[in-house]
């Protein structure tokens, strides 16, 4: 019989949350300082348009690396300390992920016009499109280099990097902002992610030169069928979630207007602020942990050493965060947002099951159980467009924080079907 008593708090777990805290404590401040900016210079209407590109941005970035990240941190780990794997690990995953980020530009910058229109709803932004193709090139090697990283498990480098990044990332932001307002935010969206990899190499070579190990001599299509695993799944994900959130901003504009998908986006960003921290533990932390798991008893340790860790922190922020939920939106944002209000008690539930959903679908890549995975983001992906679709016709925009909970919290509960015997059943 199950007793959550009987899982501790993870001690190890705390260390990497304090060292991580610190990068999401500067991302808070940075974050603060760019919605005050947005509110300022752009308002409600301009952040829809900002979500749209990055989320297209966020497929992109899957796409363009073949979504080999988790296939690059879990090989990495295994084999940190055999350079001859280590070779044909990052050999096979560096080249195979060229020849994507060359498809991937040649398509961005060709149709530059149609994606224009599709994601920021006009032509005239073909330019920023084209942008985004021709720096994608630094972006994914950034991509790889944080990979690698993290595989090595250098959490403080990791942390270091991140706060060198936002920061950086943060004054590019502001003075395009400043001086050119949305145009220049979408701008900045997709150059500051290429030039973050100067910033990258500058850290990485200076614990381990990895260039020597990327030989085509070293290509291996056994790890390449491996990473290709890792790869329909984050492929998917690119594939459905992003679209899902695009199409729903879009259904907002379509019936409400311009401003009230902005409130939408503005809680969502709120939500991202402390939602970076989750996914980064789990990404930093879990992802290593599931995949060296290989009984039932270990799996539920860190399942539930990670919830009775973690979730007693984020119910309390949570709470702080609707009731002071009029408070935050003045500090964070401007009293022009004040509509939003109404999306807190929905979309905070949403986070708490979705905080929830994510430590148990991190099984799903740990254990490589692609059908498992492909099945439940298919679902709830319909979930959340037909149930937002549904009550955004019924209620407004606040329909959107509705369908948002309905998905996360249905997910969930999927999910507990799905791995009911490992968390249930007698070990």
């Amino acid at each position: 019989m199950l007793r959550l008593k009987n899982y501790e708090p993870n001690k190890q777990l705390l260390k990497v949350m304090s060292i991580n805290s610190i990068a999401v404590f500067v991302r808070l401040v940075t974050g603060f300082i760019l919605s005050k900016a947005i509110a300022i210079f752009i308002g409600p209407q301009g952040l829809g348009i900002i979500g749209n590109l990055r989320s297209f941005f966020s497929s992109i970035q899957t796409i363009a690396s073949l979504g080999f990240y988790n296939g690059i941190v879990k090989y990495v780990a295994e084999h940190k300390n055999n350079t001859k794997e280590l070779s044909k690990i990052l050999s096979t995953s560096y080249y195979l992920g060229f020849i994507a980020m060359l498809g991937t530009s040649m398509i961005l910058y060709f149709f530059a016009p149609f994606w224009s229109v599709q994601i920021l709803n006009s032509p005239d932004y073909s330019h920023v499109i084209k942008t985004l193709a021709a720096g994608i090139s630094l972006m994914i090697v950034d991509y790889f280099c944080l990979a690698i990283i993290n595989g090595f498990s250098r959490y403080k480098v990791y942390t270091i990097l991140n706060i060198t990044i936002t920061i950086f990332s943060l004054l590019i932001t502001i003075i395009l902002l400043w001086q050119y307002k949305l145009e220049g935010i979408l701008y900045a969206i997709v150059i500051t992610p290429a030039l973050a990899l100067f910033i990258t190499l500058t850290i990485i070579f200076r614990q381990k030169s990895f260039v020597k190990l990327l030989k085509a001599s070293s290509i291996d299509w056994n790890y390449a069928k491996k990473l290709i695993e890792y790869s329909l799944m984050a492929l998917l994900t690119a594939i459905i979630i992003p679209p899902t959130i695009i199409a729903i901003r879009n259904h907002i504009v379509t019936t409400e207007g311009l401003t009230e998908m902005g409130y939408w986006e503005a809680m969502n960003r709120i939500s991202n602020y402390y939602l970076v921290f989750v996914t980064s533990l789990l990404s930093l932390y879990l992802f290593p942990k599931l995949s060296e798991a290989n009984t039932i008893k270990q799996f539920r340790q860190e399942i539930f050493g990670f919830y009775k860790t973690l979730m007693p922190l984020v119910i309390a922020g949570l709470f702080t965060l609707y009731f002071f939920r009029h408070f935050f939106i003045k500090l964070f944002l401007s009293s022009e947002f004040a509509p939003m209000e109404c999306l807190f008690s929905w979309q905070l539930t949403g986070d708490f099951f979705r905080i929830l959903s994510a430590v148990l679908a991190y099984q799903f890549m740990a254990k490589k159980m692609t059908k498992s995975y492909i099945f439940t983001e298919i679902l709830s992906a319909l979930i959340w467009y037909l149930s937002s679709i549904f009550f955004i016709n019924k209620y407004g925009f606040q329909g959107a924080a509705i369908g948002y909970f309905i998905c996360y919290s249905a997910y969930f509960f999927i999910l507990i079907i799905c791995f009911r015997k490992q968390l249930f059943a007698k070990e």
